[in-house]
């Protein structure tokens, strides 16, 4: 029990942990199980203007709701890291629809093959 209690409760307020977890948690968001393709897909899809036939579409998420998912995103990696007690994959789920969600968006609304990219 004082094991417990020590790895679970103390050992997460160590200043040097936090950090490290908070990397760790953003690999297992970001990266996991090939997560870093679609990651990376994302992230240079960002990079190109949206396409001109898109912007009409209701599909799209709205600027209001991509910000609310990323608060939402910082807020459960920051507490996570914090408090997380062991820093397993499988805490970080919940998430990872989130980033799913708005990666699969980028792509949709920025590049013409867009499933082609994401396949």
């Amino acid at each position: 029990m004082p094991e417990f209690v020590r790895y679970n409760v103390t050992a997460t307020l160590d200043p040097l942990r936090i950090p490290l977890a908070l990397g760790l948690r953003l690999w297992q968001v970001f990266g996991y199980f090939g997560l870093y393709l679609l990651t990376v897909a994302g992230l240079l899809a960002m990079r190109r203007r949206p396409l001109a036939g898109k912007l009409k579409i209701v599909r799209e998420i709205a600027l209001w709701m991509q910000m609310a998912f990323l608060s939402v995103l910082i807020a459960y990696l920051v507490f996570m890291s914090v408090v997380g007690g062991a820093v397993l994959a499988r805490y970080m789920l919940p998430v990872v629809p989130l980033v799913i969600l708005l990666m699969v968006s980028t792509l949709w609304r920025r590049v013409r093959y867009w499933r082609l990219v994401v396949a």
